[in-house]
């Protein structure tokens, strides 16, 4: 859960597919929490393309 800090901050932010089960179930609802269907870094790229 080293990541769930940063996504309290309500900066923009992606959880990807490959993620940690816990970080994913206490970013649950979080509005500046963008989800990706695809793993790692092709998560973060799909994230972009969707914010921009």
């Amino acid at each position: 859960l080293n990541d769930l800090s940063l996504f309290q901050t309500g900066l923009q932010g992606v959880i990807v597919a490959n993620r940690e089960p816990l970080l994913a179930e206490a970013a649950h609802g979080l509005p500046n929490v963008h989800w990706s269907e695809k793993d790692g870094a092709a998560g973060v790229l799909d994230a972009l393309h969707r914010i921009h």
